[in-house]
């Protein structure tokens, strides 16, 4: 009999924040359930830690070499340029956890998590619940009679660039009190054997209030978090077992490194450009998938507005006369794409910056769409040095204003279940450790090297059926 696990985000949290947040009195029942029968663990974040590629291992239990998600956009090398554009459904290429245990007739519920949109692409084998994640032009629930926690997670979805304390901390609790009681409706409802819901908010919080990692403005987010505390308790009760994971942690800086800076100074064109938004293309594509809600002209109004998205929304051509070194997206500037024929000028450039380690895309990442991948990945030797993505007057700077980003440290917890030498965990370990405590097969290709098994565990093709599917799928 399959067990039901519950997996629960909370996006950029890391034990340190975590101990915190206990040690202020807050959500004193993930307090206690770390106390008891428990796996606690650190998790270590994807090479650069960025949410995207993070949260895609951690759902599918493989490198971002073989799910083909490395940031928040997909960049492609032309004949003229970069074409970026912002990852979708459709560019994860390896089956997430809702999709493996679908195969066996399991029933799931995900919400908000990262790259589920459209939604209906999601649930090919027709067992999911999906309501797609913060990034989507339109948050939608699918099948559509779940609209209604689309709705709530559209409440309050503040922008980092507007919202600043104490407003965020308000706006962030009156979210997340919407979206757990949706939730909670939902799972009486649906009655899911596998939930997976991301909490994006302490992620926006740390990010918009740097104040808040040195214990400052705790206070004003006790609300927020004795509400995830309560949904926590109350999922809880309803699962078999709870799993509790973060994409990356959260740390101050106070040191920078403007790896656009160094680059320049040797003559090379660097820049940090993320793809547009064009309101037109993503204005037509939202109203096609509105139409597509009525039966009768619904096929062909999906067939374009798929077309449409997938082909052209968010997509941007940055040349390589004006850019030779491209660092796409702010959010974490560990990656670059190199216009073809400089790759080994730049790598030679980067290592005579003796802070910085540098790496070919295949010395991290392994699988069929390595290709795909960035040029050059690139990590701080200390931890302590922020890459930044802008350019400065000096390669390397004291940074005057807090500032907080990622750190590669996030957490792991598991109740009811125990792990010798399990004290620091991969992204890719979370779905074999989640299907062997549903008591259901690993993948036989994943990249976890977990060894908590008396015996080798089953395994099962999962990528190879479930590639046939989308093969078929896209004949018809």
């Amino acid at each position: 009999m399959v067990k039901n696990i519950a997996i629960i985000g909370l996006d950029g949290m890391s034990w340190n924040i975590l101990r915190t947040i206990f040690d202020k009195g807050m959500m004193p029942f993930l307090k206690h359930i770390t106390r008891k029968k428990s796996l606690t663990a650190t998790l270590k974040s994807t090479l650069p830690p960025s949410t995207l590629p993070a949260w895609t291992s951690i759902a599918t239990g493989v490198n971002p070499g073989k799910h083909g998600v490395y940031s928040f956009f997909s960049v492609s090398k032309g004949s003229l340029g970069f074409e970026s554009k912002i990852v979708t459904a459709y560019d994860v290429k390896y089956p997430r956890i809702h999709e493996l245990v679908g195969m066996f007739k399991v029933k799931s519920l995900i919400i908000n998590l990262p790259a589920t949109y459209p939604p209906e692409y999601n649930t090919a084998f027709k067992t999911s619940v999906v309501v797609s994640d913060w990034l989507s032009p339109e948050i939608r629930a699918y099948p559509t009679e779940y609209e209604e926690l689309a709705k709530s997670l559209k409440t309050h979805l503040v922008s980092k660039a507007t919202a600043k304390p104490p407003k965020i901390y308000r706006l962030m609790k009156e979210r997340i009190e919407k979206i757990s009681s949706a939730t909670l409706n939902i799972l009486d409802k649906f009655k899911p054997n596998l939930m997976f819901i991301v909490f994006s908010e302490p992620d926006w919080i740390m990010h918009r209030d740097p104040l808040f990692l040195k214990g400052n403005h705790m206070h004003l987010s006790s609300k927020m978090f004795n509400i995830i505390d309560n949904f926590i308790k109350e999922v809880h009760s309803i699962f078999d077992h709870t799993v509790l994971v973060s994409d990356h942690g959260f740390s101050l800086y106070e040191r920078g490194i403007s790896t656009i800076s160094f680059l320049k100074g040797k003559g090379i064109k660097a820049s940090s450009i993320g793809a547009s938004k064009p309101k037109s293309q993503r204005k037509i594509t939202e109203v096609l998938f509105k139409i597509g809600r009525y039966k009768r002209i619904r096929p062909l109004a999906r067939a374009i507005a798929k077309k449409l998205f997938k082909e052209k929304y968010s997509e941007r051509i940055t040349p390589y006369s004006e850019v030779e070194v491209l660092f796409p997206g702010s959010e974490y500037p560990g990656y670059a794409y190199v216009k073809p024929g400089m790759e080994n000028n730049v790598i030679d450039a980067l290592k005579e910056l003796n802070l910085l380690k540098v790496y070919r895309s295949y010395e991290v990442y392994n699988g069929p769409y390595v290709t795909h991948a960035p040029d050059i990945l690139i990590e701080p030797v200390d931890y302590s040095y922020l890459l930044l993505a802008e350019e400065k007057e000096e390669v390397i700077t004291e940074i005057k204003k807090e500032t907080s980003n990622h750190h590669p440290h996030g957490i792991f917890i598991a109740t009811e279940f125990e792990c010798n030498g399990c004290k620091m965990l991969q992204t890719y370990d979370v779905v074999p450790i989640v299907l062997h405590l549903m008591g259901l097969p690993i993948p036989s290709d994943t990249d976890s090297k977990l060894l908590w098994l008396e015996k080798k565990p089953k395994e099962y093709h999962y990528s190879m059926k479930w590639k046939l599917l989308r093969s078929l799928e896209k004949r018809i």
